[in-house]
């Protein structure tokens, strides 16, 4: 993952929390996580936590990289327990993004929020997840 990407993560991480009116605790903890295991600085964070940051969305090269990205949002998602309408719609808005084809989004994100729930970390399911590899304009 690239620093761009990894700094883009983190404000989508950050705006996602915020969508449905305030950063829990445990999105905070999430997101503090994530930026450690991304060895991202204090400053980092910090600059890009800045609301008028703004960072380009560049597509991560890598399927592997877009997949753990929407593993991470969907983890926060449900971090506090409830699954508010504007979270929810960040995450289909992100795969998108990320390319996956929008006849899958929904089934996708449902296989990620079962394993969560299962309590299975994001290198655990990856495996499993790729059966979304699919280039988008062969399943269209």
């Amino acid at each position: 993952m690239t620093t761009i990407d990894k700094l883009y993560h983190i404000k989508n991480l950050f705006i996602l929390g915020k969508s449905d009116g305030k950063l829990h605790e445990n999105e905070i903890k999430i997101i503090s996580d994530i930026a450690k295991q991304q060895n991202l600085t204090a400053i980092e964070v910090s600059y890009i936590l800045n609301e008028k940051t703004d960072i380009p969305f560049i597509l991560p090269e890598s399927f592997i990289t877009r997949l753990s990205m929407l593993y991470d949002s969907v983890l926060l998602m449900v971090s506090d327990f409830k699954i508010h309408q504007n979270e929810k719609r960040i995450c289909i808005d992100l795969a998108k993004k990320f390319e996956f084809n929008p006849q899958i989004i929904d089934r996708l994100i449902d296989d990620i929020l079962k394993y969560i729930i299962e309590g299975k970390e994001c290198n655990e399911v990856i495996e499993y997840l790729t059966k979304y590899a699919h280039p988008k304009k062969n399943l269209n």
